[in-house]
């Protein structure tokens, strides 16, 4: 059995717009030019209780029928052995944000009220389970666009963080 997670989207929410930066409220400021761009951002930040509805997701209400102005929470039912997340960089023309991504070497879902529990966080068991991630390992996508560059990965093996990249292992020092 997979995780069980249950998404909620409020829609017509007009504090969000479309590019998915912008719907990170403090971080949207600077595209209106109020600030300056920022430099990183947090992986728990994205988490937040409150995100961006997905991209192109149209309110289905008739009277308002807009892309980008829905609101969506994710909390998990059951947990996963292992958390896969997937940030989705790419922007709708092409490019990519270059903004710096930053992340903890753990990531506790309960405390990012991402975990519906009734009593106890339960596991795809529905064991009694933590919820609290390690992080494993880490993909990145390097190159001009979202269409082409080069993947290479940062895992950890032995207690120890290498760089694997094609038929390379590398030990940064």
């Amino acid at each position: 059995a997979e995780p069980f997670v249950v998404e909620e989207v409020v829609l017509n929410n007009s504090r969000f717009e479309n590019a998915w930066l912008s719907q990170l409220g403090q971080f949207g400021s600077w595209i209106n030019g109020m600030q300056s761009p920022p430099t990183s951002v947090s992986l728990q930040d994205l988490l937040k209780e409150e995100s961006p509805a997905p991209e192109g997701y149209k309110c289905p209400n008739p009277k308002c029928m807009q892309v980008g102005c829905s609101t969506r929470t994710t909390q998990y039912l059951r947990l996963p052995q292992n958390l896969i997340l997937h940030i989705n960089r790419a922007q709708a023309d092409g490019s990519r944000c270059d903004i710096a991504l930053e992340f903890e070497n753990s990531l506790n879902l309960f405390k990012l009220n991402q975990v519906a529990h009734f009593g106890k966080p339960l596991d795809r068991n529905l064991s009694p389970c933590p919820t609290t991630y390690s992080l494993r390992g880490a993909v990145f996508h390097r190159g001009p666009s979202a269409r082409s560059g080069h993947y290479f990965a940062y895992v950890t093996f032995d207690g120890r963080w290498v760089r694997l990249d094609d038929d390379k292992v590398i030990v940064p020092s």
